[in-house]
C-alpha cells in the first residue's frame, strides 16, 4: 500500500491513473481480508488519494476514480461505523468514516464537482449500501444515522425538471430504501401522492373558508413522488406493520379516488390511480420475509380477512398477495422453527460453522443453520 501511494500518478495522465486507481481499490480489499483492523487503519489515506480524482476533467479518469471508491466502500468495520455514529452531529468528525461522510456533503454542494455528479451519486449508493450496521437490532443502521439527510437533498432535487442524472438519484434512493426501509425513507420523503397532500387554499378576503377554492400547486416539499412507490419491490428491513398502517389505508384512499374519477369518467386519472394501487401492492411480498411482527400485525389486524377479500375483488391481487406474500411469510415460519434449539444442537453436532451467519440488514450475528441443512427430506 505504501508503495502504490508513493507512486501517485498526475491526474491529468488517462494511460496510468485509471490503472492505478484500480490498483489501489483491489489492493485495499485483498488487505481488508489479510488483516481488517490495519486495513481500517490506513482507509482515511488511500480514500483521500483516491478522491482528488474524482474532480477530473476527463470522464475515463472519473468513472475509474468512482469504481475505486466503490470499493473502498467495503472495507467499513464495525469499529468505523461505531466511532462514526458515536461523534455524529457532536462535533468536527475524526473517525475516517466520519470525515468521509463530511467530505460527500460538501462535495454535493460544491460546484467543482457538478461534472462529477453522476459518479458521486454512484459513491453516495456504495456508501448506503455498506453501512447496514446496528448497534443495536432495533435501532437505526448506520446509513440512517450519518446519511439520511444527504439522501433527503438527494430525493428533493430528484423531482426538480432541470436535475439531469435522475437515473444515478434513483439509484442513491433505491439504496436507501432497501437499506434503511421505506418506514424510515418515507419519514423523510413523503409520497405527497394524494390531492390533500398538495392542495392549498386561496385566502381571499372575507370569503368563508368554506366557499374558498381548493388549488392544487406543488409547493416547495410537496412535490408528489411516484417514484418512490415501484423501489418497494425488494428486500428491506421496515416490519409489516408499516404496511398495515400506513399503505393499506393509503391504498384504500386511492380505490376511492379511483372509483371516483372513473364515475365522472376521467379515465386517465382513474388509470393513474390503479397504476399507483398496483405499485403498493407489489411491494407487500418484500413485507413478509423475515418479520418478527407477524404475530403482532395479526392480534391488531386481521389481515387473513382483509387479504381474503381483496383477492376476491381484485384478481390483479392475487399473484402478489397469495403465490409472493403468503409464500414468504410461510417460509420464513420453516426457518424459524427451523432455528428452534433442538436443530441448533443438531446443527451443531453435525457442523461447526453453523449460527455464525451475518445479519443481512444488521451485521449483527442472528442464528441460521447451513444451507445443506435446507435441503433433502431433512428441510
Amino acid at each position: 500500500m505504501k508503495a502504490v501511494l508513493s507512486s501517485l500518478p498526475p491526474k491529468t495522465d488517462k494511460a496510468i491513473a485509471p490503472a492505478w486507481l484500480g490498483l489501489l481499490g483491489n489492493a485495499l480489499i485483498a488487505y481488508k481480508d489479510a488483516d481488517p483492523q490495519a486495513c481500517a487503519g490506513e482507509l482515511g489515506k488511500v480514500w483521500k488519494a483516491v478522491w482528488a480524482f474524482l474532480e477530473s476533467s476527463d470522464a475515463t479518469i472519473r468513472k475509474a476514480s468512482c469504481q475505486s471508491l466503490i470499493l473502498l466502500a467495503q472495507c467499513f468495520t464495525p469499529e468505523l461505523k461505531i466511532r462514526a455514529m458515536q461523534e455524529h452531529g457532536k462535533s468536527e468528525p475524526k473517525s475516517a468514516l466520519g470525515k468521509i461522510v463530511l467530505q460527500t456533503e460538501k462535495a454535493f454542494e460544491s460546484l467543482a464537482f457538478v461534472r462529477s455528479m453522476s459518479e458521486l451519486l454512484l459513491v453516495i449508493s456504495a456508501l448506503i449500501s455498506n453501512l447496514h450496521y446496528r448497534e443495536i437490532p432495533a435501532g437505526p443502521t448506520a446509513a440512517e444515522v450519518l446519511l439520511l439527510p444527504l439522501v433527503q437533498r438527494i430525493g428533493n432535487m430528484r423531482t426538480e425538471r432541470n436535475f439531469e442524472h435522475k437515473e444515478a438519484a434513483d439509484r442513491v434512493v433505491s439504496q436507501a430504501m432497501g437499506t434503511m426501509g421505506p418506514a424510515v425513507l418515507l419519514g423523510a420523503l413523503p409520497l405527497n401522492l394524494e390531492p390533500a397532500d398538495r392542495s392549498v387554499r386561496l385566502k381571499l378576503l372575507h370569503v368563508p373558508l368554506a366557499h374558498l377554492p381548493v388549488v392544487n400547486i406543488s409547493q416547495a416539499g410537496r412535490e408528489p413522488r411516484a417514484f418512490l412507490l415501484p423501489l418497494l419491490a425488494q428486500p428491506h428491513p421496515s416490519p409489516l406493520l408499516h404496511f398495515v398502517s400506513y399503505f393499506v389505508p393509503l391504498s384504500e384512499r386511492m380505490f376511492n379516488l379511483q372509483q371516483n374519477a372513473e364515475s365522472e369518467n376521467r379515465q386517465s386519472e382513474a388509470k393513474m390511480w390503479t397504476v399507483l394501487i398496483a405499485q403498493i401492492w407489489a411491494g407487500f411480498p418484500y413485507y413478509c420475509w423475515s418479520k418478527a411482527d407477524v404475530e403482532e400485525v395479526s392480534e391488531t389486524f386481521n389481515f387473513s380477512a382483509f387479504s381474503a377479500d381483496l383477492c376476491a375483488y381484485h384478481a390483479g391481487f392475487r399473484f402478489c398477495i397469495c403465490a409472493n406474500a403468503f409464500t414468504n411469510i410461510i417460509h420464513s415460519s420453516r426457518i424459524t422453527v427451523l432455528r428452534s434449539k433442538s436443530v441448533e444442537n443438531s446443527c451443531r453436532l453435525q457442523c461447526g460453522n453453523c449460527f455464525a451467519r451475518p445479519d443481512p440488514f444488521g451485521e449483527t450475528p442472528f442464528r441460521s443453520p447451513c444451507r445443506h441443512h435446507f435441503s433433502g427430506t431433512g428441510s
